[in-house]
């Protein structure tokens, strides 16, 4: 009966375009789902996430002890980003947390990771969303007590996307606080897209900032 329906209520693929019958979702395909896979080769820096191999800066200072990025930013993996962040289809972090639960749960045991960190929404954008889209896949992966809540995003900045290099370091500049302290030694800071880094900095900023000392570690979903 369900098959029955879903062939009458086919919707079109976000990706590809074609009509296809759903069974919980009616965002992609099952092809498309099936394409989204870990990538090899990716060009980034591993302490800092900027777009280069050998940074310059890092070779005077070292970041984050190692970054790991599942897969490029492109295809059908960007379109269920944009649908499931932007259009709050909130469902869709089942897809995100399969896909990388593999990949993210070997990086943790390997790197003896403690607590995982998400890049916090400001409490206006999470309102207008009805969630975090971070902390959604992370609790499809990890039990509770390794997801750190007490990253804050204190200031309601523009979206990255929209802007250039200097202009997303300036905009992201004392956005985030850590308000409450991290017992861990090896800690995880979670993203969605990497693009020029400036994110990721801007908590490593804040986390020294605040007396951290430990470890810090960086897994993200995609690479544009």
């Amino acid at each position: 009966m369900i098959g029955f329906l879903n062939s009458i209520y086919s919707v079109e693929c976000v990706n590809c375009n074609q009509l296809f019958s759903f069974k919980w979702q009616n965002c992609l395909c099952d092809e498309c789902i099936e394409s989204i896979q870990k990538s090899k080769g990716l060009v980034y820096c591993r302490s800092c996430g900027a777009g280069v191999f050998n940074c310059q800066r890092c070779l005077k200072q070292r970041f984050y002890k190692d970054i790991q990025v599942f897969t490029s930013y492109s295809g059908a993996i960007k379109e269920l980003i944009h649908e499931y962040k932007l259009n709050r289809r909130k469902r869709l972090s089942k897809i995100l947390a399969e896909k990388i639960k593999d990949d993210i749960t070997d990086f943790v045991k390997q790197k003896e990771i403690e607590m995982i960190l998400y890049i916090p929404l400001h409490k206006k954008v999470e309102k207008e969303r009805g969630f975090n889209h971070l902390y959604e896949v992370l609790k499809l992966i990890f039990p509770s007590y390794m997801i750190f809540n007490g990253l804050k995003k204190i200031k309601n900045t523009k979206l990255q996307a929209q802007l250039q290099k200097e202009e997303r370091e300036k905009n992201l500049k004392g956005a985030f606080s850590l308000e409450k302290s991290i017992k861990a030694e090896n800690i995880l800071v979670f993203d969605d897209v990497l693009t020029t880094g400036s994110t990721l900095m801007e908590i490593y900023k804040t986390l020294r900032k605040s007396g951290y000392n430990g470890n810090i570690y960086g897994y993200i979903i995609t690479k544009s």
